[in-house]
């Protein structure tokens, strides 16, 4: 999905949020929260295209890692949104019967942060680029992945 269809989708979405009247404002709030989850799918997506890796049939799991790595020096706060978002999109949209439907506010808030995890992959911050590295660097990275 391109970053404009995105935002076409997140703007669906804002109207399903809006019509929360009546017996079916949980159904329409719990759509929304759908529509938001293809929206961050595809941007967290295009986030680690962005930086050159090609995602694939990798597990959701898989791709937050990755963007993790890619990410978390140069935009800690992007990495927080995803893994908050993902948190809170799984339980809207995968519930039991015996939980409560999220509500407008938490759905408003959601909507909110899809839409700035959709504007960062839109508008993507180069990594920091490293000149030099020592041997102590080496031996850092090789102690982190283990």
């Amino acid at each position: 999905m391109s970053t404009s269809g995105t935002f076409t989708v997140i703007a669906q979405a804002e109207g399903l949020i809006q019509y929360t009247a009546g017996a079916v404002a949980h159904q329409s709030l719990r759509a929304a929260c759908w529509m938001l989850r293809t929206a961050f799918e595809s941007a967290v997506r295009e986030l680690l295209t962005n930086r050159g890796i090609a995602v694939g049939a990798a597990s959701a799991r898989t791709v937050h890692l990755c963007l993790q790595a890619l990410y978390l020096e140069t935009a800690p706060d992007l990495v927080r949104d995803v893994e908050s978002a993902w948190d809170r999109l799984s339980r809207a949209v995968h519930h039991h019967a015996y939980e409560l439907s999220p509500v407008y506010s938490e759905v408003r808030d959601l909507a909110d942060t899809v839409s700035r995890i959709v504007e960062f992959a839109q508008h993507p911050v180069d990594p920091p680029t490293r000149t030099h590295h020592s041997e102590q660097d080496h031996h850092d990275v090789a102690l982190e992945v283990h």
